[in-house]
Order: structure tokens, then sequence, then C-alpha cells
């Protein structure tokens, strides 16, 4: 089995273990607070929100605990350390963490990290303008963006509109409505639930045990996107859309209604039972069916490529194939089938066929242009 978790290791600096030497001043406007270090708690209640606002590029973790406290704590480091302020206050809200950078310069050089804990009903509010978010155990609204670094999720539960403008997206054990994107970098996901959409400008996706919530309504759905990868699933549980403007897409199992579309690279579903729609403007589509629902519907078309369908010998079919060719003379092997089809091959440059078999409850429809079709029985 293919592991796509990402282990993120993150080493939690205390009090005692923060080296003093090499750190400049950090301004804080709290004078009770020591330069080297800023560690601030606050008495709070479940339900209420961090929101943390850094005009800094910082690295930000927030980790439910079972404490109806907030503890914030800060650390920069480097030449420049001594230009980031912070101002951190609690609000009606809950907590409000703010970050900037004076006298600011382009080659500012320092190292910022804010290190938060929350009661674990807690919601988060975030921006950084260039940092790693790391968000976990944690039930509540989340909802941020990074200018430019990685998400790393594990164990939330409750709505996410999050982004990062060029960084990888890991999701590991969470329960989520809602939308995570990153604008270049992949996204690995293992035991995520929710009515969820992920999307990626430029990378690949790899999926393993993603499903709906149990209470699901009809327009609920998986969406996975990517706009310049391949996307790799190991099972597909519940109603799904897969899209990839740029890349193959290799599916071991899904089950349900199963939308695939790929701009330019090859399909391969393993085990598909259920509904499927399937197409590619470039490439082969492969699908091994195990069974489809009566009045369900298989629909397959390639502009460039072979489709080959295999199907159980007992499945009802009304099955409709549509070939168009290059005008060749070899057309008549453009299909080849184990059930018998009605065959009209009088055009030249393209082939028709189809068939009735058995009850004839499952419609299928496979087209292929520049291909051919092959069906096989099992």
């Amino acid at each position: 089995m293919k592991n796509y978790i990402k282990i993120a290791i993150v080493m939690v600096l205390f009090m005692g273990a923060y080296p003093l030497s090499g750190i400049n001043n950090v301004f804080y406007k709290d004078n009770n607070v020591t330069p080297e270090k800023i560690d601030k708690s606050f008495n709070t209640k479940s339900g209420l929100k961090v929101n943390i606002n850094l005009e800094i590029g910082a690295e930000i973790e927030v980790t439910g605990w079972d404490k109806e406290v907030v503890n914030v704590v800060c650390q920069t480091t480097g030449k420049n350390a001594d230009r980031v302020t912070y101002d951190i206050n609690e609000t009606s809200e809950g907590v409000e963490i703010n970050a900037k950078l004076t006298n600011k310069h382009k080659n500012a050089k320092y190292d910022a990290k804010v290190f938060v804990k929350v009661p674990v009903k807690y919601s988060v509010e975030y921006i950084t303008m260039g940092g790693d978010v790391t968000l976990k155990n944690i039930t509540g609204d989340l909802r941020g963006k990074t200018m430019g670094g990685e998400l790393n999720f594990s164990d939330l539960n409750g709505s996410a509109n999050c982004q990062t403008m060029g960084g990888e997206i890991t999701l590991y054990k969470c329960t989520l409505d809602g939308k995570v994107k990153t604008m270049g970098g992949e996204i690995r996901m293992e035991d995520v639930t929710g009515n969820l959409s992920v999307e990626t400008m430029g990378g690949e996706i790899h999926q393993k045990n993603v499903t709906l919530k149990e209470n699901k309504s009809s327009l609920d759905e998986i969406t996975i996107k990517t706009m310049g990868g391949d996307i790799k699933v190991d099972k597909v549980l519940t109603e799904s859309i897969i899209t990839t403007m740029g890349g193959n897409i290799e599916i071991n199992s899904a089950k349900d209604d199963l939308k695939v579309t790929t701009m330019g690279g090859d399909i391969k579903v393993d085990e598909m039972d259920g509904e499927i729609e399937a197409k590619t403007m470039g490439g082969n589509i492969t699908v091994n069916l195990n069974g489809c629902p009566e009045n369900g519907e298989i629909n397959i078309s390639t502009m460039a490529g072979n489709i080959y369908l295999t199907v159980p010998e007992n499945l009802g079919m009304k099955i409709k194939v549509q070939v168009k060719g290059n005008g060749s003379e070899d057309m008549d092997d453009y299909i080849k089938s184990d059930f018998k089809l009605n065959i009209d091959n009088d055009d030249w440059e393209e082939i028709n066929a189809d068939a009735v078999i058995g009850n004839g409850s499952v419609r299928v429809e496979l087209t292929s242009n520049m291909g051919k079709v092959i069906i096989k029985k099992k």
C-alpha cells in the first residue's frame, strides 16, 4: 500500500530551550515580557476565535488542547529580528495576534515563528506573508492564507477555506466541509471526510480514503482538481469529481457516481462499482467495471485514444459505440467486442455499433476519435 502521508516533525521550543545568544531585542508592547521571548496566556471559552494577522513572513502552528486557555509563544531570530514587533490582545471574539516589520526594506533578515495553543473547540483565522501553516486537533471554522508555504492539517473537524500561493497541502484524519487550494504544489489526503473541494494549479494529487459525511445531501460531492499534474487515488468511496488539465488519472477502486476528466492524459480505473463518466482529450481510457445499478450510465469518450472496457458477462446493458477514424481501410478493426454488436460501417470515416444485452438496464455509450474501442467480458 502506498503511503501518501507527509510526516511533518515540528519541535516546539519551550522557555528553557530557546537559545539566547544571537537573538536581538524583539519589541513587544507589554513591558513585563522579556525581549528574548514572548509567551503570553489568556483565559478564554470554547467556541471563540484566534485571529492571527502577520504582516511579516512567519510560520504559524495552532494546536488544540484540553484547557480553556489560549497560549501564544512568538520566536524571532536573525540579523533584523529587532525590527519585528508583536501586539497580542484579548478581544470580545477571543484573542488577536498582530505582527509587523518596522523600518521595512527588501533585505530584512529574520526568522519568525508563532506557536498558539487553543481549546479544542475554537475557530482560527490567519494570514501570513510567507510561511508554513500547521493546524491540528481543532474543531471550528478554519480560514486563512499564506503567500508562500505549506499547509499541514491533521485531526481537524469543521469548515475550512484555506489557501497557499505556493506550497504543498497535507490533510490527515480530518472531517471538513469547504475548500483548500494551492497555486503551485502537491496535495496529499488520507482519511478525510466531508463535502470538500481540493485544488492545485500545478501539482499532483494523492488521495486515500476520502468520503462524504453520512448525512450528505444529494448535492454533496468530493471535488479534486489540478491544473497541471497527475491524480492518484487509492479508493473513491463516494460521489466524486476528479479533474486535471494536464496529467494522468489513476484510481484503484471507486463506487457511486464518478466523473473523471483530463485534458491531456490517460484515465485508468482498476475497479469500478457504479456509474462513471470519463473523458480525455488526448489519451486512453481503461475501466474495469464490477457492476452498475439499474438505469445507471457508463459514458466514456476520448478525442485521441483507445477505450478499454471490461464488464461482467451477466450485466444488462444497452450499448452504443461510435468510432471516428482517418478514413483508412482498416476501420473494421476499430471496434472489438466479446459481446455481439450490430455494426454499421457503411461510412468509411465512421463506425457505429449497438446492442441490447440482457435486460438492457444500464446505458453504455463509448465514443472514440482516432482510436479503437475494445469491450471484454469477465
